[in-house]
């Protein structure tokens, strides 16, 4: 959870001495998937260095691992894999690499037929299931600039009220960042609100969500009263 809070917060330095201890009590714990889960964190910080192809050969050594020391039938291993999997989806699109993304997609989807009833749980704090994987690929068309698609995508998902909070505030800054990429202004306002309903504290500090405000502000030619009210709830000033 220190780990979490740091990274999400923007402490990088912390978040990785935080990682570092993450991977040695998994270490000495006996656990593969406490294993698995220390490279999952540890591949963040790849992704926030923008060094995805780093992040992605090691969660496919992870993935590796996991799969040969606990095998894939428990609902808790198939947590962990669906997740390694999901966070390959999204270095692989902001790698801007559309057929390693699509695989990564496919893959998962798979994992995700076999929970129980199709509904999405959590192991090791970890979300998966089908509405995870849903909003997972909303985001990896919106890295991929598959701007309609997106949207489409956005427009047509209904997330159940089961989805932890964090993973249905994250769903609607990308689908406020998918609107915008299609000059839907009005539901990228609607999104960005939402999100701050769900989860509010990851929405104010998020640097997606403070960026979309930021071009909600700039392409309305009058600033409304609900963009000026979003933007100064983040600390932002608009004109």
């Amino acid at each position: 959870m220190a780990h979490c809070l740091a990274y999400r917060l923007g402490y990088a330095d912390l978040a990785e001495q935080l990682g570092d201890r993450q991977r040695w009590a998994a270490a000495i714990s006996a656990d593969p998937l406490s294993v698995a889960l220390a490279q999952w964190s540890r591949a963040g910080g790849f992704q926030a260095a923008r060094e995805y192809g780093v992040g992605l050969r090691l969660l496919a050594y992870a993935r590796d691992q996991l799969t040969e020391e606990a095998g894939a039938s428990s609902p808790s291993v198939v947590t962990l894999l669906g997740s390694l999997r999901l966070r390959e989806a999204t270095l692989a699109s902001r790698a801007r690499d559309e057929q390693a993304t699509e695989h990564h997609l496919i893959e998962v989807s798979r994992l995700a037929e076999q929970i129980p009833g199709q509904t999405d749980r959590v192991h090791y704090h970890l979300t998966f299931g089908p509405a995870n994987v849903a909003v997972h690929n909303i985001a990896a068309q919106v890295e991929l600039k598959n701007a309609d698609e997106a949207a489409k995508r956005a427009r047509a998902l209904r997330l159940p009220p089961s989805l932890p909070r964090t993973r249905r505030g994250h769903h609607h800054i990308d689908a406020a960042r998918a609107f915008l990429a299609v000059g839907d202004r009005d539901k990228a306002l609607t999104a960005l609100q939402g999100a701050r309903q769900v989860a509010p504290q990851q929405t104010r500090y998020h640097p997606m969500a403070r960026e979309a405000v930021r071009l909600l502000a700039q392409q309305y030619r009058r600033v409304g009263q609900d963009v000026r009210t979003l933007a100064a709830w983040m600390g932002q000033t608009v004109a």
